[in-house]
């Protein structure tokens, strides 16, 4: 959306009072890992979590959890800050400014002032890393440019861009508090403080400041009664320090070495939350409390407890130590890197903390199992998952080989058996003395038409081995050099129906395999690779990130670069198209794609999600403004054509979209076939589908996704528009039998519709 659009929008509603609340994307569904968490609060007798995907509320009567995140009117799924004035939330984003939160009736309302609004630069860039509310009417914020003095009755907006003379302008301001009658700012270059009642803040002369090694990321206002000018400082990598202001002079260092994010006062001494831990001051002493990492921020509860966000969600500490309170049931990571989902509709996702090792998944009856070394997997990142036809489900790792995973349809994972593949073979498992030759990684982990497990082995090329279990054979090729010597890491692996296997490289494009029907007879094995050209003969680019093949027999690569298809000509030829131009884009990076029984592509980039319909035209394209998507990075995606569900994996969560509901993403209007129900009693039985595009078809498909028909629109109707006409058979003439019948087909703008119908055969 642009910019001005999106302040028009937000000036409409705060002209009008409208509300931002539950379920602003209705055909979209969101599963955030809060896990993460950047910021807590308490407020009467809830405790509020901030994360990285919303934020969530903890009841501490009923010991009951709620989220909240952008399809419920979240300003966007990225939340930084949290603070409270006596009656009223207020919730800072990393680029969508503030928004004031009414926990009684779950309404979200954005915060923006005409100064805001005439600095574009400020809105499209600010991140509000921290929020002191000094009273019911004035807040302070610290954001990516300085800090601002907000009043919440006069809407009067001060910004302190220039912090002391010693500070750069536009500094980033980790936290900001109020103390001693001063305004302390926190920056990456030091410490920054000034007169609160001063009315000339705006000048950087005004401001004194000190400039600590590594930066400053809070303050804590508590040594003891006798030294009301020192303070401890938090830095980025230096510890704790204590700072005497008056005398702008380090006395000493309390903790060396750790990153301390929060501080905070409670149990009768001091808190600090760190990457390493928790600490707690004893006496004159800090000492590493707990072993919980990492953690962002530590609240005084109202219980004789503090509150501690950590990497793992919410926590307590009482002066005994952990109060338990229960895990929130939400993903453990944040970045789905792979999705599948077996006939059983279990879901299954290897992923990671952003770019960290993390875990594999398992989602079913809507809750969530996490699994790590810990649980016995074999190593602590799984690249890929893959759940086989007999429902075993197969996950490859970046320096193990390959497992095997029987959960035992449990919902538990006490019965789970993890199992390495075949730990006879060296080529799947490492031998004992690391070496690079012995260290396994397979990014990527699938099955052919035979049933056979294709595994991506990085610079071993790829393995081919029988599904069944236990392994009796197998087959290893070594692609990692071809005729020229050039290196070869293969990261993607496709097999189609047709006996071609596509290797997707890092770095230099596509390994193109024919090996027939049998892949353990060589006799008929060719090989090809496809790179990029110059001259726009070839690939978009060299690194491969998802490959598919549609029902017409094209193959779909997405590259660095964009969007290709593959044609196969007679002979095992192979022609390569550019595409990014059905994506109304020059250049655009795809990571994934998918194909649904509707023959419609779903493309995943790197700027939201693209759909191509069967007739290969860009249908509708999502991102996080217009849609419930967390993130416009789409890593993964899975579409379940058992509910015409498509699972959307990203950096930031997973997110589902009900594709028929959604429709071509226009709520206002709805496609119609009527009759509905269809009743066939008969040679004269119709059924008329309207409001098509002229010379169109429609193309009907039964309950388990069988073309059964296809009508071409031809006809005007009474209302204008254009109808096609259906008389209740297949393509062979015949009645088709009761039951719910799907239709796809383009209306008469050019967007393309799908919609149930109900048949019923007299």
């Amino acid at each position: 959306m642009k910019i001005w659009k999106k302040i028009i929008i937000i000036l409409l509603c705060m002209s009008t009072g409208k509300t931002l609340q539950a379920e602003e994307y209705p055909d979209w569904e969101g599963y955030p890992p809060m896990n993460s968490m950047t910021d807590v609060i308490e407020f009467k007798g809830y405790v509020y979590g901030t994360s990285e995907s919303g934020i969530f509320s903890y009841d501490l009567l009923t010991r009951e959890y709620k989220l909240f995140y952008k399809n419920h009117g979240l300003a966007e799924s990225s939340v930084l800050s949290i603070a409270s004035t006596a009656n009223e939330i207020f919730i800072g984003f990393q680029n969508d400014g503030l928004m004031r939160f009414d926990p009684e009736n779950e309404i979200f309302e954005p915060i923006l002032f005409p100064e805001y609004v005439d600095r574009e630069d400020v809105l499209k860039t600010i991140a509000v890393n921290d929020i002191f509310a000094l009273n019911d009417s004035i807040l302070y914020v610290g954001h990516s440019r300085g800090v601002d003095r907000l009043n919440l009755n006069t809407e009067e907006l001060r910004s302190y861009s220039k912090l002391s003379l010693d500070i750069k302008e536009d500094t980033p301001v980790n936290e900001v508090k109020v103390f001693n009658s001063k305004i302390w700012a926190c920056t990456p270059e030091g410490l920054a403080w000034a007169d609160v009642d001063n009315q000339n803040l705006e000048s950087e002369e005004e401001w004194d400041s000190y400039k600590f090694a590594r930066g400053v990321n809070c303050i804590l206002n508590f040594i003891d009664d006798n030294e009301d000018t020192t303070i401890f400082v938090g830095t980025n990598g230096k510890g704790i320090i204590a700072f005497d202001w008056a005398q702008r002079d380090t006395l000493y260092t309390e903790v060396t070495g750790s990153y301390v994010f929060s501080m905070s006062v409670g149990l009768g001494t001091c808190f600090a939350a760190a990457r390493d831990g928790l600490y707690k001051k004893s006496a004159d002493v800090w000492f590493e409390d707990s072993s919980v990492i990492p953690l962002r921020a530590v609240v005084a509860g109202s219980n004789d407890n503090m509150w501690v966000a950590s990497a793992y969600g919410l926590k307590s500490v009482i002066s005994s130590g952990y109060w338990g309170i229960p895990e929130i049931d939400v993903p453990m990571s944040s970045t789905f890197r792979v999705i599948d989902i077996t006939e059983d509709n279990v879901l299954w996702a290897a992923t990671s903390w952003r770019d960290d090792g993390g875990y594999v998944l398992r989602f079913h009856d809507d809750k969530w199992v996490s699994y790590n070394e810990d649980d016995g997997l074999p190593c602590f990142y799984t690249n890929a998952i893959f759940a086989d036809s007999r429902g075993t489900i197969w996950g490859s790792t970046w320096n193990k080989g390959v497992y095997t995973f029987n959960d035992g349809n449990s919902p538990k994972k006490d019965d789970d058996i993890i199992t390495l593949v075949d730990s006879e073979k060296e080529i799947i498992v490492p031998q004992d003395d690391f070496d690079l030759d012995s260290y396994r990684v397979c990014p990527d982990i699938t099955a052919d038409k035979h049933g056979n497990i294709w595994i991506a082995g990085f610079n071993k090329g790829a393995y081919v081995l029988e599904g069944n279990l236990p392994i009796n054979e197998y087959k290893y090729n070594r692609f990692t050099f071809d005729e020229s010597g050039v290196l070869h890491h293969v990261m993607r692996v496709f097999p189609d129906n047709e006996g071609w296997i596509w290797l997707g490289t890092w770095e230099t494009g596509l390994i193109c395999l024919y090996v027939g029907e049998d892949p353990y007879d060589t006799t008929d094995d060719e090989k090809k690779y496809l790179s990029y050209e110059d001259d726009g003969s070839g690939l978009l680019g060299y690194r491969i990130d998802a490959i598919a093949v549609d029902m017409d027999g094209y193959v779909w690569v997405g590259t660095g670069g964009g969007l290709n298809r593959i044609t196969k000509l007679q002979g095992n030829n192979l022609q390569v198209e550019n595409m990014n131009s059905l994506l109304d884009m020059i250049t655009v990076e795809v990571l994934s794609i998918e194909i649904d029984r509707f023959n419609n592509k779903w493309i995943g980039t790197s700027i939201g999600l693209m759909k191509l319909n069967s007739l290969n035209e860009l249908e509708q394209s999502y991102n996080t403004e217009n849609s419930g998507l967390f993130s416009n990075d789409i890593l993964s995606l899975k579409y379940d054509n058992n509910s015409d569900i498509l699972w959307v994996g990203s950096d930031r969560g997973l997110n589902k979209l009900n594709v028929l509901r959604a429709g071509s993403g226009k709520y206002d209007e709805q496609f119609h076939v009527y009759p509905n129900p269809f009743e066939i009693w008969g040679d004269d039985s119709r059924a008329v589908f309207t409001d098509m595009k002229p010379s169109k078809p429609v193309r009907i498909y039964n309950f388990t996704g069988e073309f059964v028909n296809e009508l071409i629109a031809g006809e005007t109707g009474e209302k204008g528009g254009t109808t096609a006409v259906w008389n209740g058979r297949n393509f062979k003439d015949e009645f088709v039998g009761s039951g719910i019948y799907f239709f796809v087909g383009i209306d008469k703008n050019g967007s393309e519709f799908r919609e149930k119908m109900v048949v019923i055969r007299r």
